[in-house]
């Protein structure tokens, strides 16, 4: 849930520690007339271990936020960090700078592709090259501003059993403009809870940034062999096999531009989005998880709106997308259509009234 940030609410932040230092700094920036000094909390806790953590960054032409972005996870306060970077083949110096990072960075992993593939299968590249007990998905255009925000995730997973994964808290900026992306659940929520109120009752994190994985948990969700690796299939399979934890920290910022993959996706992509939540659906037997008896239906309704509404697709682009349905889920083949048309009429309504 995202949403305008009061003067009232930041330091009601700041001062029950869910705010670094360096968070409210750059914050401090971009919001005319916060100007209180910081009165927070420092992060102390001290961890027993350093278990690994691997960041994988999959990167395309976007130089500057890449640096951002790479400077962040260098900045963290954790000692035993990987960063596996994926350059899906840029031109614009992206692969001088990563051959540069070789010289400052021990611990660094850079795969250089041959031919252009997306964001997906990047990820899925360096998931297959990470070492790490923990996991991060750290797309280009997001970076870290708590400095704290490895060690606190290791500590919550010192604390709790049997999470598949930590999450925060993040800021959203829009050119000039901060608002804030809150869970508005805090602490353990078991899987079973979870999938039932998946983006209803309860939203996903902010993107993938502001989460970290255990490895062990994706592998029992056969991520080795999973090419769909966007933010919504990516934690839906985390949460067959295991719990979530819910930090109220904010960790870092999420920019919105014209670059966003996730403002205009294609057919193929829907689609394979689709078979993701199907198989998730499939799988929950096999991990003694209960479902809505709506679920599915539910999910791939929000999937149509959202490709109708934002994507603005052609008519073949919707018929391929139906085609599919049709093939797939006989069960939801009226109720598909019926969901198709009627986000269809809205988006022709907003388009001649506007």
């Amino acid at each position: 849930m995202s949403g305008q940030i009061t003067q009232q609410k930041w330091k009601f932040m700041i001062e029950n520690g869910f705010v670094s230092k360096e968070t409210h700094e750059y914050f401090c920036r971009y919001q005319k007339g916060f100007h209180q000094n910081w009165a927070g909390k420092e992060f102390k806790c001290s961890l027993k271990t350093y278990p690994l953590i691997s960041v994988i960054i999959p990167t395309y032409n976007r130089l500057g936020m890449l640096k951002k972005a790479v400077q962040s996870v260098i900045n963290q306060k954790y000692p035993t960090i990987e960063i596996i970077v994926i350059n899906d083949c840029s031109s614009d110096g992206t692969f001088e700078y990563l051959e540069s990072l070789k010289q400052q960075i021990s611990n660094l992993v850079i795969i250089h592709n041959t031919s252009n593939l997306n964001a997906g299968k990047n990820r899925q590249l360096g998931y297959l090259q990470s070492s790490g007990k923990y996991i991060v998905f750290l797309d280009d255009d997001d970076f870290y501003t708590d400095v704290n925000f490895f060690r606190k995730v290791a500590f919550s997973f010192e604390e709790n059993d049997d999470l598949s994964f930590v999450a925060a808290n993040s800021l959203i900026q829009k050119q000039n403009e901060l608002f804030i992306s809150e869970n508005r659940v805090f602490g353990r929520i078991s899987n079973v809870e979870y999938l039932n109120k998946f983006q209803s009752e309860i939203q996903k994190p902010n993107s993938t940034f502001s989460a970290v994985f255990d490895k062990h948990k994706l592998e029992s969700a056969e991520f080795s062999s999973m090419t769909m690796m966007n933010d919504v299939a990516i934690y839906l399979r985390a949460l067959l096999t295991g719990d979530a934890y819910l930090i109220r920290d904010v960790c870092g910022v999420y920019l919105i531009h014209g670059q966003n993959i996730s403002f205009s996706i294609k057919p193929d992509f829907l689609i394979q989005n689709m078979q993701e939540k199907l198989w998730v659906y499939n799988q929950t037997e096999k991990w003694g998880i209960c479902l809505r008896y709506d679920w599915l239906k539910r999910h791939f309704r929000n999937s149509l709106k959202y490709f109708i509404l934002s994507s603005k697709p052609s008519v073949n682009q919707i018929i391929v997308v139906y085609r599919w349905i049709w093939n797939n889920t006989k069960s939801y083949r009226i109720l598909m259509l019926l969901s198709i048309l009627k986000y269809t009429l809205i988006r022709l309504k907003g388009e001649l009234s506007s």
